[in-house]
Parts: C-alpha cells; structure tokens; sequence
C-alpha cells in the first residue's frame, strides 16, 4: 500500500497487522492506495455449474412465497453452491423473479440441491456445466456498465415473516417515474462467510443471512428515483440491520456504524495511525470524523 507520505508499507498477519485487519472489510481508499494483493488460490477447478432459474410473471404473492423458500433453503444450502436471488419489476417483463449462480460441481448434483426453489409452479431453469470464467462473465454481463442507477442495501439477520416478506415484494409492485427497473436482490451469505469470526477482519456483518439489495433503474427523472429509493428504504430498514459499504446509501445519518457496526472505534485508530492528515478522504469515508465541525446531513445529493 502506498501511505499517505508517498512510501510503500506492507500488511499481512505479522507486519502491520492492524491495517491488514482493517483493510479486509473496510479498505476502499480509507487508509491508502492498495498496489498489489498476494492471495491464498483455493484448489483450481475446472468447470463449474452456471444455474439460471426463473418465475416469469411472477405476482406480489409469488414473489413473496418465493423469499420465504428462499430463506429457509439458504439455512441448509450446500456450501459448493452460492446464488443471487432477485425479484423485479421490468417494463418488458412485469413482475418476475430469477435466481443465478454457481455450482462448483456438475449439473446432475446441482438439480438435487436447487429443488426446493423450483417447486413455485411456472418455472423456467436451466443448468450449464461451463469453464468457472464463462460463468463469471455471463453473471457480470447482468450489470452493464452504462446503467444508471440508485440504490440501498441492508442485511437480513433473521427470517422475515410471511407479512413482512409480502410487504418487501410490494415495494417494487409500482416503479418510479422514469424507472425501466426496480428490483429487491438477497446475495446469499452464510458458509464460509460466517465460518470467520465477527471479529477477525473489519466485515463485521458475518452472521447475517444474506445481503437485501433494493435498485431502480432509470433512464431519466433521477431525483425522482432517488426519492423513490428513499421511501422505500425506509420500510426495509425497519426490518433489517446495518448497510453493506461495497453498496453505498448516501443518505444514512449514522453511516460509521451502520456500515461497520462495533468496530467503528478500532477502525478510526488506525485512520489516526495510517493517514493522520487524513489525504485519503471522501464522502462516508472513515476520516470525515475527523474535523469536529462536520455533519451529516440526514437526506443528502450525493452520488455514488
């Protein structure tokens, strides 16, 4: 990393352990400009399996019975399989749901694992056994670079009820002015994730189900979306806990806690002791606390 004095420092578990700690879950800019990774590979894998599966015209309440399967089949998953599930609201498509990921085995396993999510009626699937980079790229092609979008995100820490879970499902029901897509997506969480204590990396939302991600896509009417986000946001904050950094909301009053809940306070020391001139600055960044005088505004303009 490249500090704030202009010299490469180095962090790992032995040296500079603090920053090395708060880097993996807060990194960002925060403390300095990161100029090369060394990671641990896991074994290589050859092919994997690209699941793709989907409700066309799937109304509030199927989308809604769809999230309670899809929280209770995520407690028991098998940790070879990670999904990203998503109900919307297209201006082509109407309502609908779709659930993609990888299988890190083949297509005939994979079927047996997925079945609880395929039992909603009107199901459309399919299962492809292709190279681990092909299914990435077709996974990354979903979020074209062009979009423009407003979002929120927040973290589902216990089971939603069957009322709450229809109440999520009926905030896309309408789009905003302008919106050509609204969604709700839950990134799956757990395994490996929560194997790592809360403490041991400055990702402090380890215990958490799964990641709601709520988005509108729009083509013009850009404040209007955003107030639509808002008001929306407001009732999936009543039913979850903190924010996900990697998917920023500008207008959290508490964004320090509600991004890195108790570990606030550890992480602005090693703020002080890395970049105590605070160069590596933004908005929502560690060191705005720094200045005394600064606010944060409860609704803001910022863009992200």
């Amino acid at each position: 990393m490249v500090n704030y004095e202009g010299r490469i420092i180095k962090a790992n578990s032995q040296e500079n352990a603090d920053l090395f700690w708060a880097c993996r879950g807060a990194g960002g800019g925060n403390f300095g400009v990161v100029v090369s990774m060394t990671f641990r590979l896991p074994q290589k894998v050859n092919k994997v399996t690209l699941i793709d599966i989907r409700y066309p015209h799937a109304d509030q309440e199927k989308q809604s019975l769809f999230l309670l399967t899809w929280q209770d089949w995520l407690k028991d998953a098998d940790q070879r399989v990670t999904l990203i599930s998503r109900i919307y609201n297209d201006l082509m498509e109407g309502l609908a749901i779709i659930a993609r990921g990888i299988f890190y085995g083949p297509p005939e396993v994979a079927l047996g694992i997925i079945a609880p999510l395929l039992e909603l009626g009107g199901v459309k699937y399919s299962l492809k056994y292709v190279t681990f980079l092909e299914a990435v790229t077709i996974i990354g092609d979903f979020y074209p670079p062009f979009e423009k979008f407003k979002s929120a995100s927040r973290f589902a820490v216990r089971d939603f009820s069957s009322c709450e879970s229809y109440k999520i499902a009926g905030l896309i029901k309408e789009r905003a002015e302008g919106s050509v897509y609204a969604s709700i997506s839950f990134y799956a969480l757990g395994g490996k994730v929560a194997e790592v204590d809360v403490d041991e990396t400055a990702f402090f939302y380890r215990d958490a189900n799964f990641i709601v991600w709520l988005d509108t896509v729009f083509e013009d009417h850009r404040c209007k979306n955003a107030a639509w986000v808002t008001e929306k946001f407001s009732y999936l904050e009543s039913v979850t806990n903190g924010s996900y950094v990697n998917f920023p909301y500008a207008c959290l009053p508490c964004y320090l806690e509600e991004y890195y809940g108790t570990h606030v306070c550890r992480l602005k020391k090693v703020k002080e002791k890395y970049d105590p001139l605070n160069i590596f600055t933004f908005p929502q960044g560690i060191g705005e606390f720094f200045n005394m005088d600064f606010t944060v505004p409860r609704c803001c303009n910022l863009s992200w």
